[in-house]
């Protein structure tokens, strides 16, 4: 199958229909060695005879029948690898999947293998010290967003149809904005993360990755749900499917945010975000300027809970063995010692108020749209892991932090042909409205279906 074909595939329901499992999935692998010396997007990528077992056992008219997906590399799929991105664990092999891989297994998805990622899901570069730098397939130079880079690249280079990542400030959503392609980030606790290694508790989400919002929504459809054996489970998930159900023709309330709020983001991108607020108004939906104050704030909150929990990760760790983790990593992880419990306890009180102040809001609106990242992708050379991170994470920190879903999906290229992402933020378990949006957006533009050029995988 040519790349022109397997990007029909990807994109038309149709042809991928016509298109059996075992090619799909074959097409997919060869896309992804293809890609790996040039982009680093795979720790491990599944060998012939496990792909072709992992087709043979497809059932016919599952949810997800033989979808080829790609899997971040600290989510337990049973015989593969899970580093975590981690020297620590280069020679674990997962004995059991996580709870939200054996879902889709059981709805006929094929993992072909696991993605690269920052370590230990820790930064926004990708730079891992370990498994290689991953790189991002618009421009080699420019850095692809972490920690979800290699599910985010995976997805950019068609060697998937969708990818699980993580989330906890931003993992998913930064990275799918840098890589032209959509990420979501689902309301806490909406699908488990079992035998997924934890960042900070508050915070960890799975996260999905593909370049259409109607296949997130499948891979959505088909994890979502409480899980018993997940403490931080929501037995709520249900109503991410009802929420939203009675408003997929309405004209849904669409708050702007102002460029105030949004501060320091680079023009082009404004831009692009004004122009997807036009396609919203044109369609008949009411876009209102909106400020919401007390981003930076949020942004602090969640940073001083994040440092904290992830030293409480790695704490024993760190004390017996500092050499073994890379040196960003092991800088900003002792940045957490600095976080006194007067303070993370008013971080807390922050958040609880935070989140009061966003429900109100949706008592108002239905989503809120903003830039997913200020800034367009970074060069590599130079990013240095907290600084950038830092930088990128100004606007996806506070909706972590508020617990609510939020979908970042491709809306322009810069002028140096860099992508663009608009993050759409919804109330808590209303990921439908936030998917309803979403395919009426990707149903009038083409962003998302825009590939890197060739002339770099050759």
């Amino acid at each position: 199958m040519t790349a022109s074909a397997l990007a029909q595939v990807i994109d038309d329901l149709a042809a991928r229909e016509r298109t059996s499992v075992a090619e799909m999935v074959g097409a997919a692998v060869i896309c992804a060695r293809k890609w790996q010396p040039i982009v680093d997007s795979y720790i491990e990528i599944a060998d012939d005879s496990a792909m072709a077992a992992a087709a043979a056992a497809v059932q016919e008219g599952a949810a997800l029948s033989g979808i080829p997906v790609a899997v971040k590399d600290n989510i337990d799929v049973a015989g593969m690898g899970c580093t975590a991105g981690s020297g620590f664990f280069a020679d674990r092999i997962a004995t059991a999947d996580a709870g939200c891989v054996r879902r889709l297994r059981d709805a006929g998805a094929v993992v072909i293998g696991k993605t690269n990622m920052h370590e230990f899901a820790y930064g926004a570069t990708n730079d891992n010290p370990f498994f290689g730098r991953c790189r991002n397939p618009w421009n080699l130079d420019r850095i692809s967003g972490g920690s979800s880079g290699g599910s985010a690249v995976a997805v950019a280079t068609d060697s998937c149809v969708a990818a699980l990542a993580s989330d906890t400030g931003g993992s998913g959503r930064i990275p799918a904005a840098f890589c032209g392609v959509t990420g979501f980030r689902p309301s806490h606790g909406a699908i488990t993360c079992t035998r997924v290694f934890p960042v900070a508790w508050s915070f960890d989400t799975v996260s999905i990755m593909a370049r259409q919002v109607r296949d997130v929504a499948a891979v959505f459809d088909v994890i979502a749900g409480y899980d018993p054996d997940d403490a931080r489970s929501a037995r709520e998930p249900a109503a991410a499917r009802a929420c939203g159900a009675g408003t997929a023709g309405a004209n849904l309330r669409i708050g702007l945010v102002g460029t105030a709020d949004a501060a320091d983001t680079e023009r082009e991108i404004s831009a692009a975000i004004t122009s997807a607020a036009d396609v919203f108004d044109s369609a008949g939906h009411m876009v209102t300027a909106v400020g919401v104050p007390g981003l930076g704030e949020a942004f602090d909150a969640c940073d001083r809970i994040m440092k904290s929990e992830a030293l409480a990760v790695h704490l024993e760790r760190m004390e017996r063995h500092p050499e073994g983790f890379g040196e960003d990593i092991r800088r900003r992880l002792d940045l957490g010692r600095r976080i006194s419990a007067a303070s993370l306890a008013e971080a807390y009180d922050y958040q609880a108020r935070w989140i009061r102040r966003i429900e109100n809001l949706f008592d108002e609106l239905d989503i809120l749209i903003l830039p997913t990242v200020p800034v367009s992708s970074p060069p590599a050379q130079g990013a240095e892991t907290l600084s950038t991170t830092a930088q990128v994470a100004r606007l996806t920190y506070p909706w972590s932090l508020a617990r609510v879903p939020a979908l970042s999906l491709p809306c322009g290229h810069t002028s140096e042909g860099m992508p663009i992402g608009m993050q759409m933020v919804g109330a808590r378990f209303c990921e439908a409205d936030l998917f309803t949006l979403g395919r009426q957006y990707q149903q009038s533009t083409a962003w998302h279906l825009l590939r890197p050029p060739e002339a770099v995988a050759q």
